[in-house]
């Protein structure tokens, strides 16, 4: 051990001094550290935020799309069901103003006309 020259009961202030530093670079560490824990925080709920709403953007397109589609569908189901009465009304028309000895043979012609249509493939009906 070496002899100090201080005096018992004196400070060394270069000690004082070098603690004094570390301490104000911890306090300057942890402000800094606050301050990114508060940036990552705002940071993170405006990412939320904007997830939230791209996904909610998303949803409401799709539904927008998907209810086209049905539009689309009942459509083209209301045209081909329309197409089928009228052929039908209209062999119905020619039954009715045909002599009586022909109408078995045109009832039989007014089935198999009619369940040819919802056998037959039709474009868009798969």
């Amino acid at each position: 051990m070496t002899a100090s020259t201080e005096a018992p009961g004196s400070v060394d202030t270069a000690a004082v001094e070098s603690l004094r530093r570390v301490r104000a670079a911890e306090t300057t560490w942890e402000a800094r550290l606050t301050e990114a824990r508060a940036r990552t925080d705002t940071l993170l709920r405006e990412v939320a935020a904007e997830t939230e709403t791209a996904i909610a953007e998303a949803r409401r397109t799709a539904e927008a799309e998907r209810d086209g589609v049905i539009q689309a569908a009942r459509a083209t189901a209301d045209r081909e069901a329309s197409e089928i009465l009228a052929t039908a009304r209209a062999e119905a028309g020619r039954i009715l103003a045909a002599p009586a000895t022909d109408l078995g043979s045109r009832a039989e012609k007014l089935l198999g006309a009619i369940l040819a249509e919802f056998r037959s493939p039709r474009k868009g009906r798969e």
